[in-house]
């Protein structure tokens, strides 16, 4: 689900690259790089067209048509090899995903959630919603939080403050686990000796064709928020992949979209409510202790 272009998409320096790769955030000492299929961002331009149609298995129909892709698990990989180790694109990482297991989406944005207590999100004694996971304390704090956090002021994506030193790609050589063929992982591994591991925005970028590959980071110091009595750290993405969630067995959704004025709020162990702007509960679908799913 799409957050807030407005406030988190990065206009002011998006039409230096022709490449911008959505990520999530990473403070791992080694970083896998990857253009996720589901959501990717390309100049509009013929030079660029024609250097993602210069990938060889499409160049020309009688490869498109003979050669095979090499992954068995999904061809998106090889698109992100060639992207990613093509000298003639320039391209930038932008952390994009809410990574949070508790975090909520609304029309105007979408907002992950650190320091929740899952046990405190399990049957609260609501009248109304007896198998609600949160309290109307919690729904009406948080509630405030995003409307809060609506009307700060925006900030340029590279301020004075940003620090970035040069790194070096890897190829084919990702230590951790991975979902494809080795062979086409790429990765770096940060300087945590020269830059902050935490409380940062990371951006990994080829400023120019053939140039060097860069690592920039950006302070972003936590934003603590209080929801009934506990305090939570709050960061907003541009949007929600809903990766693990949609596998759980209390994944469902009603069938009438979220409305303007309504807060889809998911745990991932949980849970999913969809609040009005009261924090009146109008759906829930939650996960009993026995993994059931209850409606």
């Amino acid at each position: 689900m799409w957050g807030s272009f407005d406030r988190t998409f990065p206009w002011d320096i998006a039409p230096q690259f022709d490449v911008l790769v959505p990520t999530a955030p990473s403070w791992a000492d080694d970083i896998l790089v990857f253009t996720p299929g589901h959501m990717m961002f390309y100049r509009h331009s013929d030079d660029v067209v024609r250097e993602l149609m210069n990938m060889p298995h499409v160049k020309d129909m009688d490869s498109f048509m003979q050669d095979p892709f090499l992954s068995h698990i999904s061809e998106e990989v090889e698109w992100s090899h060639y992207t990613l180790l093509n000298a003639n694109l320039s391209f930038l990482t932008i952390p994009a995903m809410v990574h949070q297991s508790a975090h909520v989406s609304t029309l105007d944005g979408v907002f992950g959630f650190d320091g929740v207590n899952t046990s405190a999100l399990r049957k609260h004694q609501d009248a109304l919603v007896p198998l609600s996971m949160t309290s109307l304390g919690q729904r009406n704090d948080l509630i405030e939080a995003v409307r809060t956090w609506r009307a700060k002021q925006r900030r340029a994506t590279f301020t004075s403050e940003g620090q970035e030193y040069t790194v070096d790609l890897h190829d084919g050589e990702f230590p951790g686990g991975l979902w494809f063929p080795k062979q086409f992982s790429v990765h770096y591994r940060p300087d945590y000796g020269r830059v902050p591991k935490n409380d940062v925005r990371r951006y990994l970028m080829r400023r120019a064709p053939n140039g060097v590959i860069v690592e920039r980071v950006e302070p972003m110091p936590p934003v603590y928020i209080e929801v009934d009595g506990a305090r939570w750290t709050m960061t907003e993405g541009l949007y929600n992949h809903f990766q693990a969630e949609k596998y759980q067995p209390y994944w469902g959704l009603p069938l009438s979209a979220i409305g303007i004025h309504e807060y889809l709020f998911m745990e991932k162990e949980t849970g999913i409510e969809i609040w009005d702007s009261q924090g009146g509960v109008t759906f829930s679908s939650v996960a009993e202790d026995d993994g059931e799913r209850q409606t």
